[in-house]
């Protein structure tokens, strides 16, 4: 014990000091370089992520082969350029649409090619993706208004 010091919170004893008083509480240096180290590695670890999310990319502008804004896509109405003796664009009730080459990508015709409207089905897009592959290639079926 402490010659002379007191419990902390009474009073008295010959110095007036506490047990508190001139303790130093401190770490061995194995605890501070391994907090040290692992500071550090947590940095190291972080750093590049924090470099690639404030990373100055490029904008990479219109995929290749889009449309610039004189283009007739960007016209209201249906768009269409048709072959001599070719039939004429049927009537149809959807409210924007695009036929395209699968080859090219080159737009044939298109109505209202850019207007904005929500999202179409994703659940109709993946049911063609997994069904429409096993289905035999020559099947056709015409859609009644008892469907």
């Amino acid at each position: 014990m402490l010659a002379g010091a007191t419990r902390p919170g009474q009073r008295g004893g010959s110095g007036g000091r506490s047990y508190v008083c001139g303790m130093t509480i401190g770490f061995s240096s194995r605890t501070a370089r391994s907090a040290c180290m692992l500071c550090l590695a947590g940095v190291l670890t972080l750093m590049p992520a924090a470099a690639a999310a404030t990373a100055v990319r490029p904008d990479p502008g219109p995929p290749g082969g889009a449309a610039d804004r004189t283009s007739s896509l960007y016209r209201s109405g249906t768009q269409v350029r048709p072959h001599p003796g070719a039939p004429r664009v049927p009537d149809v009730s959807a409210l924007s649409w695009v036929v395209a080459d699968a080859g090219t990508g080159d737009v044939l015709a298109a109505n209202d090619a850019h207007r904005k409207l929500p999202p179409a089905s994703t659940l109709k897009t993946l049911f063609a993706l997994t069904v429409l592959p096993v289905l035999p290639g020559g099947l056709h079926h015409e859609v009644s208004p008892e469907d």
